[in-house]
């Protein structure tokens, strides 16, 4: 019986490529949906920020009609209509979402800066104006002495 060495080779070879094969086709089944849903948050996250973004400009516009006086109806409700006018796919649970983001957003600091208020008006004040005269020609008038009689 004569053998070829190419005879025992080539099996060995043909057994280890189906087997690095089948393990990456393995690791390709498990992989593709763990990216399918990093692309999938990664595409929400982005529209949430694009959300996000036009919602902080609606506030801001809504926050300055009613420093002016000029909103007629209630702030949430402006907001909740306006947000949806332009993203129409938006559940009313997403807008809750946005608005208590941004809300959050921009109350965070309301607390320090009402602390800070506080210690300043906490402050007494008891500072006496200093009344200066001064003559025509630009010199300083020093008041005159008073006397006491007894």
């Amino acid at each position: 019986m004569n053998m070829n060495i190419n005879d025992i080779i080539y099996p060995i070879l043909n057994l280890i490529i189906v087997a690095v094969l089948s393990y990456l086709g393995t690791m390709a089944v498990k992989f593709v949906p763990v990216a399918l849903a990093t692309m999938r948050s990664n595409l929400s996250q982005s529209q949430y920020d694009l959300v996000k973004t036009v919602g902080i400009e609606i506030w801001n516009k809504i926050e300055e009609d009613y420093r002016l006086g000029d909103l007629v109806t209630s702030k949430g409700k402006l907001f909740e209509r306006m947000l949806v006018a332009r993203f129409p796919e938006i559940t009313a649970e997403e807008v809750n979402l946005v608005n208590k983001s941004i809300a959050g957003e921009v109350n965070k600091d309301k607390p320090i800066i009402a602390a800070k208020i506080q210690e300043v008006e906490s402050v007494p004040l008891s500072i006496t104006p200093v009344i200066k005269y001064f003559a025509p020609d630009g010199s300083e008038l020093v008041p005159a002495p008073t006397i006491e009689l007894q």
